[in-house]
């Protein structure tokens, strides 16, 4: 246990710190107000938003930054000095106050290349790998776009309507959160001052008063805002010590979006068209990443048959805090990244026994990075258990079930070439294309990566060999698993595919840099080797 002094020191150190943070309000400073997609509308989105760096610094972003940045460089060295730099308390403050000097230096270049740099190292890039070798977010994206593309096509999951005005929206989710929050008291309100659909603060959510809803979209804001943003809030601040939790860094953002999205899909609220949406903020960061202008991110919504308001709502985040022909703001990649982060954490935990440690994923607002941290602080009695848990994690025998099975319904095994044939036809996604052979249960390598590399080579094979082995092995890196040359070989290549094949396929018995990647990133960067549990 930690000497009680020590944890009286850490509250006062993180209440300073809550206080601290309180003025800053990163969206609030790099959203655009109404007039600017009223005179973009005017122009019927023919030229770009007449936004610049002087556009910001009209703008006040409500503190001394200069003051601010030094007052969290003092209270990192009182951290430091009463509770020792080893311990994890301090290192787990200390990082907070590293990165709110940077969102605080970020905040000072508005409209400037630099913001877009700062952004980047708060939360990445569309071109980042997770490892050397796999996809980058944006491929994961464009991945992830052709079966929701399919699914979107088919007229047997169509749109639930939006006939719920914003005042019925907010009385059926009042009850709802009512309902499924039992403990925790969450005001919906109605606002005119929010960009989005609606919004979480500590303890209420915000629905914007100019928007119709429909209830599958209160059911995502329950699980989303409610469950997620609003009870990780209010875990946080139960904290007998560390209250700093119930305070969200950029780390910790991503973690956030990444579990709410998690949630949505476990509880089976989401739909293709939301995940869809998802996928299509990446696309636009990363074309605006590549030099591409608010309006060609606008008009290329528009080409989706996406309507201009709603086509406006989409690319304008991305360019917040930035200039319409600068680069862009890249927090919107939170959502994907932090879902296969989140969901590489929960299929570890199952692997290593320790399925009972992922609750403290809500003990506030924390980064995946610093789960090692928060385990051991529990441990020690620093932190408490969740005051609030959602029903998915309650009863955890549903969602190791869930990850237990989920990569054993995928694998081929005795699936052979009539039905294979069968599953993509009704899926329409049938090919002229000769169906390779799979290896079945007898050739002993009955893998799932046989059926992803089976499907890339499907969608790909366009008579180039090569960018079909490549797709290949991208994808066997990309799920963490090794892509043995064999099963490639045997499953999903045409006789004048092996050579160009086996020059990407790593030898028998060598490791794939995503094989090493996957154990990097089970035992270091999310801290939860086996002996951490």
């Amino acid at each position: 246990m930690t000497d009680l002094a020590m944890l009286n020191n850490a509250r006062v150190l993180s209440d300073r710190l809550v206080a601290l943070q309180a003025p800053i309000r990163i969206l609030d400073a790099v959203n655009w107000d109404r007039s600017v997609r009223e005179d973009f509308m005017r122009h019927k989105g023919e030229k770009n938003p007449q936004v610049d760096a002087a556009y910001y610094a009209q703008r006040s972003l409500g503190f001394e930054s200069a003051e601010l940045r030094q007052a969290f460089s003092d209270l990192q060295r009182d951290i430091v000095r009463q509770l020792g730099q080893l311990s994890p308390m301090s290192q787990l403050m200390s990082k907070m106050c590293r990165e709110y000097r940077d969102v605080i230096r970020m905040l000072e270049a508005r409209g400037t290349r630099e913001f877009h740099d700062l952004s980047v190292e708060l939360f990445g890039h569309p071109h980042d790998a997770f490892h050397a070798g796999e996809s980058t977010l944006s491929e994961l994206a464009t991945m992830l776009q052709e079966p929701l593309d399919g699914l979107l096509a088919s007229d047997q999951m169509p749109e639930e309507t939006k006939d719920l005005s914003a005042a019925e929206s907010a009385a059926r989710l009042q009850h709802q959160v009512d309902a499924s929050m039992p403990g925790v008291n969450v005001n919906i309100m109605l606002s005119d001052g929010i960009v989005s659909d609606a919004a979480a603060g500590s303890d209420r959510i915000k629905l914007n008063q100019d928007v119709t809803f429909s209830q599958r979209e209160l059911d995502i804001l329950e699980v989303h805002e409610g469950w997620i943003h609003v009870g990780t809030t209010q875990n946080g601040l139960a904290q007998p010590y560390m209250t700093c939790l119930s305070k969200g860094t950029p780390s910790a953002t991503v973690t956030q979006e990444g579990l709410a999205v998690l949630t949505e899909i476990i509880t089976l609220r989401s739909t293709p068209r939301r995940l869809s949406k998802l996928v299509n903020r990446i696309h636009a960061i990363a074309m605006a990443s590549d030099g591409a202008e608010f309006v060609d991110v606008y008009r290329h919504f528009i080409a989706q048959n996406i309507a201009p308001d709603t086509a406006y709502t989409m690319a304008q985040p991305v360019f917040r805090g930035s200039t319409p022909t600068g680069q862009p703001f890249t927090k919107d990649l939170a959502y994907v990244k932090g879902f296969v982060l989140l969901y590489n954490l929960l299929r570890v935990a199952i692997q290593r026994g320790r399925i009972d440690r992922l609750p403290l994923l809500l003990v506030g607002k924390l980064s995946i990075d610093d789960f090692r941290l928060i385990t051991e602080l529990h441990d020690q009695g620093a932190i408490t258990a969740p005051a609030f848990v959602p029903p998915h994690f309650r009863d955890l025998r549903g969602l190791a079930t869930w990850l237990s099975f989920g990569r054993f319904i995928i694998r081929p095994s005795r699936v052979g070439n009539m039905q294979m044939r069968i599953i993509c036809r009704t899926l329409k996604r049938s090919t002229s294309t000769p169906m390779p052979r799979l290896p079945s249960q007898s050739d002993g390598h009955h893998s799932d990566i046989v059926t992803e590399a089976h499907t890339v080579y499907q969608r790909a094979h366009d008579n180039d060999g090569n960018r079909t082995a490549q797709s290949c092995h991208r994808i066997g890196q990309t799920v963490g698993r090794r892509a043995e040359p064999q099963i490639l070989l045997n499953g999903c290549a045409e006789p004048g595919d092996k050579k160009r094949l086996a020059e990407v396929a790593p030898e028998k018995g060598q490791k794939t840099n995503g094989e090493q990647g996957r154990v990097l990133m089970d035992e270091t960067k999310i801290g939860i080797h086996k002996s951490k549990w």
